[in-house]
């Protein structure tokens, strides 16, 4: 009598992904030292000796929703082992959020976070932005795996992933700041104060086309000096900044003043 031998089953253990989920099939004996192989089938067929070899160095990644069903041979029996089956779900994959801030702005982008095992097709993006009391929809379209906004408030973004054939994916959420606009003071007695208009006579400026003497204007040189923050002129001269308001001729901030002499004329000098 010829008596068959028959070899023990396979495992099946799995691990979900973000967008796959990592099958790995093995000896239904963890400790097991011989040699053996395994063959298996996902679409709910029975395997047979002629399906697919499981490579144990490559674990399976399936991105749908399935039946794994293997059997296992072992080196040196007859028959298979009996035949073990596993129902197989699939997570969708993750989102990413990232800010860019501007004054006054922040640019929101909501991301597929890896697109190796990423299904677009019937992919949407669920977003909050509001911590998840009410929720937007992004059909994903055209190869854009994205959806981007503006926002100028602090918000709590809240988003998940859904793909055709797929559970729902983890939630990711993000504070979101807006950095404040600020604006600085101008002087009008700065001559580098890039709002202040141009004035051809303004021998600082690069395309005046007055002649000067030491940060005085040619005309009336002679008669006006400029010693350390103050302006020397003669007797009955008047010194104006830029708005126009007269100042007094000593301790002089770094700027443009006007100087006014008593015979009407007048000269523009450059305090440094």
């Amino acid at each position: 009598i010829v008596r068959e031998t028959i070899s023990g089953s396979a495992a099946i253990d799995f691990a979900p992904k973000a967008g796959y989920t990592e099958v790995t099939l093995r000896h239904e004996a963890i400790d097991f030292a011989g040699k053996y192989e395994v063959r298996y089938t996902t679409d709910g067929s029975e395997p047979t000796a002629a399906s697919a070899l499981y490579d144990p160095a490559k674990p399976l990644e399936l991105e749908e929703a399935c039946t794994v069903k293997a059997i296992l041979k072992e080196e040196g029996k007859d028959r298979f082992g009996a035949a073990v089956s596993q129902a197989i779900t699939v997570r969708s994959g993750d989102l990413k959020i990232t800010a860019t801030r501007a004054p006054g702005k922040t640019t929101v982008r909501i991301e597929v976070a890896d697109t190796k095992h990423f299904n677009a097709d019937g992919a949407v993006i669920y977003y909050s932005k509001n911590d998840g009391a009410t929720f937007d929809e992004y059909q994903v379209a055209g190869g854009k795996n994205y959806v981007e906004f503006d926002t100028d408030k602090a918000i709590t973004v809240v988003a998940y992933l859904e793909e055709q054939g797929k559970t729902i994916g983890k939630d990711v959420d993000e504070d979101i700041t807006v950095d404040p606009v600020t604006t600085e003071p101008t002087d009008p007695e700065d001559p580098k104060d890039p709002t202040e208009p141009t004035d051809p006579t303004d021998p600082s400026d690069p395309d005046d086309d007055t002649d000067a003497i030491g940060g005085i204007a040619a005309d009336g040189a002679a008669k006006v000096t400029v010693e350390g923050d103050s302006i020397v002129a003669p007797e009955g001269s008047m010194v104006f900044d830029l708005t126009g308001r007269r100042v007094r001729p000593e301790g002089l901030r770094a700027g443009i003043y006007i100087v006014r002499l008593a015979d009407g004329t007048a000269v523009k000098v450059a305090v440094r």
